[in-house]
């Protein structure tokens, strides 16, 4: 008996006795192979059943599947077949190319502020940037860091681009000293000045610091600790009350060290209890404190300093006394001009300690 090349099922030839187990052979195979193919049939899954809404057999084009023409072209170059674009490809609505007008970005110092340290000497700064700008114009911004203070009258010089005077923001021009090293300050160009705009920080004052001492009547002399401060960029005010006589109450007040007041009084004269308040303020990104001690016998007397700018400067003074004349007229009063504090006092014989503050 032959069977089939698939499946197995039999074939009887023409001289077989008929079989009914051989009928109900092939029956069962060929029922079993049909239910895998059903099964099979039913749990394929068709992923995309439309395209941009079109089903069946339909014909798509590029706008279906999103894809750009092929007759679309950038900077001439077809989009038939991979392409390079380069930044010089690639343009503004103007034309221009975006590498053009990012480096024109980069020279623009009015909307993009330029920043660098200076070179050249004290009065004629120089400062390189990068990139260079090509002209002065007003609204053009930089900050720099000078490399040594700055002496009378600086200017400023970019990229040999010529000197510009450096003012402050009431168009005078700058003294020595008014730009330290190393401290950034910000200028912008308008008409034929570099304006300050900012003066290296703006909080003129670090710290403040208080108390109050009591002097017993037989106490001339007191040192008090207190933080340490910078002794160059500190003053001292004192202030006291007493109902004693007041040659015994009027105290001066100095720095011996960075951490250490000294208050004192005259010693010569019979002493009387006395409660000083005394305040040390520190300064900071101010442009000098000068001080000094002097002992005086005249109603009036001049202090050589160096030369301040007067509209900027403060001075401050104490002093303690030996003179029992007039002592209920004691005034004093500190007047400063732009190299001299002076002094004036209904008393003559004193010891004075002084301090002049000049602010950026």
């Amino acid at each position: 008996m032959k069977t089939t090349a698939n499946y197995g099922l039999k074939k009887p030839d023409g001289t077989d006795v008929v079989n009914i187990d051989d009928l109900n052979y092939n029956a069962d195979v060929i029922d079993t192979k049909i239910k895998e193919i059903d099964t099979k049939a039913s749990n394929i899954k068709v992923p995309v059943t439309s395209v941009n809404g079109k089903t069946g057999a339909v014909s798509l084009s590029a706008a279906d599947v999103g894809a750009v023409p092929t007759g679309r072209k950038v900077n001439s170059k077809a989009l038939s077949a991979d392409i390079t674009l380069s930044a010089t490809d690639i343009k503004t609505s103007s034309g221009a190319t975006i590498e053009s007008e990012l480096a024109q970005m980069a020279k623009d110092y009015v909307r993009n502020p330029g920043y660098g340290k200076t070179a050249g000497t004290s009065t004629a700064y120089t400062l390189t940037l990068s990139p260079a700008p090509s002209s002065y114009v007003d609204g053009l911004t930089i900050t720099i860091i000078p490399h040594v203070d700055c002496g009378d009258n600086p200017t400023l010089n970019i990229n040999n681009l010529g000197a510009i005077q450096l003012v402050n923001s009431e168009g005078n021009n700058l003294k020595a000293g008014e730009l330290k090293a190393n401290k950034p300050y910000s200028f912008v160009r308008v008409g034929s000045n570099f304006f300050i705009r900012s003066s290296g920080g703006c909080n003129a004052i670090k710290s403040i610091q208080s108390g109050e001492y009591y002097f017993q009547s037989d106490i001339a002399n007191a040192n008090i600790t207190i933080s340490t401060v910078d002794f160059n960029k500190s003053v001292v005010i004192i202030e006291d009350e007493s109902s004693v006589d007041r040659t015994t109450t009027y105290f001066m007040g100095q720095l011996f060290n960075n951490n250490t007041l000294n208050i004192q009084r005259n010693n010569g004269n019979a002493y009387g209890a006395a409660t000083v308040y005394w305040r040390v303020i520190e300064f900071d990104n101010i442009k000098s404190v000068q001080q000094g001690v002097i002992s005086s016998t005249q109603f009036m007397y001049p202090i050589p300093i160096n030369r301040v700018n007067v509209s900027k400067t403060l001075a401050f003074a104490s002093f303690k006394t030996t003179d029992l004349s007039n002592i209920s007229y004691v005034r004093k009063q500190l007047v400063v001009s732009e190299s001299n504090l002076v002094i004036r006092s209904r008393t003559e014989s004193k010891v004075w300690y002084w301090y002049v503050v000049e602010f950026n």
